[in-house]
């Protein structure tokens, strides 16, 4: 059970679970969180462990762990905290929480405090290469696109940098949108993902410039997919008219945004 208020940090934590066969699900507060701890108590198939936000709205984290302890008097929490305070860390001791880190948290060490607090060990994501035998038909690698990311969200740009680690796409980070057109007039991409709410110059605004600067210089269009929290009607129209190829609603699932990577890189190379 994940109990945290900022739903970036609960996909990160989500899709990390994933990967080491654990099912999850994220609730934003104390609240809701004890009372999905009472559902899955009631339903006979209580959570095995919380990992839990220690700075959220309302009730914080520790006020949580007394709500959930309520419930479950000796369920395993880890506590997750994105300042170290003071007195926090022997706090949680003597509550005997199972683990306190301070985020952003390596996924390496996250792995060791789960392991330890479910009491078994659990497997990374590490595969060990085999040949293929002689029929097998051996696929060639992705391709790799040299994309401009334009984000003025540090946890969204953690987010992206996590999914695109283990590809083979060249990442460029600018904060707003007037650096994005900044960074496209000097550099050559195959790909832009574009924030539409930043500061300086928001992504609609920096889209049309980009439209403008091809269509001065005779160039293609450079797909630009637009990410953002609106996903509303107007919006995705809004989008399409700055001329975006696509758009992405926040919080983007890792799927979701390779397919749209594969499928928006593929007019740059196809003929």
């Amino acid at each position: 059970l994940i109990i945290d208020d900022n739903s970036t940090n609960c996909l990160i934590l989500k899709e990390t679970l994933m990967l080491w066969g654990l099912e999850s699900r994220n609730c934003a507060s104390a609240i809701a969180g004890a009372g999905e701890l009472a559902r899955s108590v009631a339903a006979k198939n209580p959570y095995s462990l919380v990992l839990l936000d220690r700075r959220m709205a309302g009730t914080d984290g520790f006020g949580a762990v007394a709500l959930l302890r309520s419930l479950v008097p000796d369920i395993p929490i880890v506590m997750l905290t994105s300042d170290n305070r003071p007195g926090d860390a022997t706090r949680c001791r003597n509550l005997g929480l199972s683990a306190y880190a301070v985020k952003p948290v390596k996924s390496s060490d996250l792995l060791q405090m789960v392991s330890s607090a479910l009491g078994t060990t659990l497997e990374g994501t590490r595969q060990t290469p085999t040949r293929p035998s002689r029929n097998e038909k051996i696929e060639a690698p992705a391709p790799s696109f040299r994309i401009l990311i334009a984000e003025d969200s540090d946890d969204n740009c953690l987010l992206l940098k996590a999914y695109l680690k283990n590809s083979r796409h060249a990442l460029t980070f600018v904060g707003d949108g007037a650096k994005a057109v900044d960074r496209f007039m000097t550099g050559q991409y195959e790909l832009i993902l574009m924030d539409m709410q930043m500061p300086v110059m928001d992504g609609l605004t920096a889209t049309r410039r980009i439209r403008e600067i091809e269509h001065e210089q005779g160039r293609k269009p450079t797909p630009v997919i637009a990410l953002t929290a609106n996903a509303l009607a107007h919006d995705v129209d809004a989008s399409h008219r700055a001329g975006c190829h696509a758009h992405l609603s926040k919080p983007i699932l890792k799927r979701t945004l390779l397919k749209a990577i594969e499928e928006h890189g593929n007019r740059i190379t196809s003929p």
